[in-house]
């Protein structure tokens, strides 16, 4: 670490100003805790489900690494934190609470429309959605779970309000409220049957995000679905161009072809420019 610590103190060129996105287990990676603790706070496993924000992990290997603290600069991950957080539980509480098949019928009977994924054979046997499908979903299932469920667990269907950040803190602090009533209707379920706690660690990163927000901006800007999609622009889409034999060296290939052509396109852009600020000038 010595190298980064001394970019830190006395600066250093980049290549660029991106940074590095990670997901749960990645962001456990880079602050070297064990899985079933936070890589932001002090939280084990049994403390995933409390409803309060525990202190920030602020004195391990990176005490003396400048303003480098993982407990501000590993950032909220919305597509795994929470739109895959969503579908993992909240949608799996309502299938255990109503039923997969009187979710699904409830799903396909929706008049189809422009834009919006359209569920003709329901959700309840799907094991994978795309960023895109996530949201459509969040915003169905609400309606969709009306009268099949108390109004205790309806409450329970977690919206991240955009007004404030007080109504991000209020809407978890609701959740928490009223939690029991998921247990008490069956919602948490595991292998080998009923869970009777919300050891979750997305649920427990969910208390960092109005300090994150305040800290490093939009959490939005943070989404690993950026790098997710690169498993199709930088893998899927190549194999697919390739003759299908020895496809490793054909992608990287057509990788490098890519990368050429933008920082041509990037060249051109900026000589017109350069050229339009000179006839402007001869002008003048």
């Amino acid at each position: 670490m010595r190298n980064l610590k001394l970019a830190t103190r006395d600066g250093c060129p980049m290549s660029d100003p991106r940074g590095d996105l990670s997901d749960y287990p990645e962001q456990l990676l880079i602050a070297c805790t064990a899985s079933k603790h936070s890589p932001i706070s002090l939280a084990i496993a049994a403390q995933f489900g409390d409803p309060l924000l525990h202190p920030p992990q602020t004195r391990p290997y990176w005490k003396d690494w400048g303003d480098a603290c993982p407990s501000f600069f590993l950032t909220p991950d919305s597509l795994h934190q929470w739109h895959k957080f969503y579908f993992d539980h909240p949608v799996n509480w309502s299938i255990n609470i109503m039923g997969g098949a009187e979710l699904n019928h409830r799903l396909s009977a929706l008049q189809p429309r422009v834009g919006v994924r359209h569920w003709a054979n329901g959700i309840s046997m799907l094991k994978q959605l795309t960023g895109c499908e996530h949201q459509d979903l969040e915003k169905l299932l609400p309606g969709m779970i009306v009268g099949a469920v108390s109004d205790e667990v309806a409450s329970q269907n977690l919206f991240l309000y955009d007004k404030t950040l007080h109504s991000l803190s209020e809407a978890l602090h609701e959740f928490h409220y009223y939690k029991d009533f998921i247990l008490t209707a069956g919602g948490r379920r595991g292998k080998n049957g009923p869970l009777n706690h919300f050891q979750i660690p997305k649920l427990e990163l969910m208390q960092h995000v109005v300090r994150s927000t305040r800290a490093m901006g939009a959490p939005y800007q943070w989404s690993s679905n950026i790098t997710e999609h690169c498993h199709i622009t930088h893998v899927k889409q190549p194999y697919c161009l390739s003759n299908h034999k020895d496809f490793h060296g054909q992608c990287c290939h057509f990788l490098n072809w890519q990368e050429k052509l933008h920082f041509f396109q990037l060249y051109m852009v900026l000589k017109s420019r350069q050229g339009s600020k000179h006839d402007g000038a001869s002008l003048s």
